[in-house]
């Protein structure tokens, strides 16, 4: 196996400290060393994230620590820590969540016996507020074979699973216009260009998902359906032709016209009830 450099790509703008911490720790304690750990603060004003980043700066020279003069989005920030990535794979990384210790080390190891794969995810644990199991991902690389398909079927990647060939995201990165579902404007662009996706199967990621607060999930519910439309009417035009596509794009107009029209009172009562009923059937 070649030992080749990974760029680690990770923004933070408003996390828990506790959180940051234990997503740095998780990244510098890697079996696989060769890598540079860039990190990208797009909050000037959050002085305890910028200490914290230092004080790990000091003790790991891996550590490449940028600072947004004002907070200019997630898209944006990463594409500056993409620009000056000097890997040859980038692997991306959410300043709340958790990689297991092995999980560059296989992914380097598919990737070098899977030499045309472009793309790579793994399975991801979803954990809560105080790290405690939700659920498992765990989607079959099998569709990998038909993205033009399955994809618009199928919730298939989780964005800090990623790890991909340099040149690849580099010549495409993030679309700043997306404030939210960036990542899912960029695997359509890569789909489109009949790149090479797959997925490891095995967990190497912990993905932190906020379970208390409802208005919190209304509000990403909200905001998450408005850019998904957005990012499926901007690539329309590669598209218009495929049924799977035509298809979720619908189903996403339906979800925006439904949560856009429904007051916040009635959404609630929907999620608690959905959540009740998820209780009763999961026991």
């Amino acid at each position: 196996m070649e030992f080749k450099k990974i760029s680690v790509i990770m923004a933070i703008y408003n996390e828990k400290e506790e959180y940051l911490k234990k997503a740095i720790e998780s990244i510098l304690n890697q079996t696989y060393e060769n890598f540079e750990f860039i990190i990208i603060l797009d909050n000037p004003l959050n002085s305890n994230a910028k200490n914290t980043v230092l004080n790990y700066k000091k003790k790991d020279e891996r550590i490449i620590f940028l600072e947004n003069d004002n907070n200019i989005g997630l898209a944006e920030s990463l594409n500056n820590g993409i620009g000056i990535a000097s890997g040859e794979y980038i692997a991306r990384m959410d300043s709340d969540d958790i990689s297991v210790k092995t999980r560059f080390q296989k992914q380097i190891e598919y990737l070098s016996n899977n030499p045309d794969v472009d793309l790579l995810f793994s399975w991801t644990r979803f954990i809560d507020e105080k790290d405690g199991y939700v659920d498992d991902f765990r989607p079959s690389n099998k569709y990998c074979s038909n993205l033009k398909k399955y994809f618009f079927e199928k919730d298939l990647f989780v964005h800090p699973t990623l790890m991909a060939k340099s040149q690849v995201i580099k010549n495409l990165m993030y679309n700043p216009n997306f404030k939210y579902s960036q990542d899912l404007d960029l695997w359509i662009r890569c789909i489109t260009k009949n790149l090479n996706f797959s997925i490891f199967e095995e967990t190497l990621l912990e993905y932190r998902v906020v379970t208390n607060s409802l208005d919190y999930h209304i509000f990403k519910q909200k905001k998450g359906s408005k850019y998904t439309f957005k990012v499926f009417s901007n690539n329309m035009p590669n598209y218009y032709t495929n049924y799977y596509f035509i298809k979720r794009y619908i189903s996403y107009l339906l979800k925006l016209i439904f949560l856009n029209c429904i007051p916040n009172k009635i959404l609630m009562q929907v999620l608690k009830l959905k959540k009740r009923l998820n209780k009763i059937f999961s026991n």
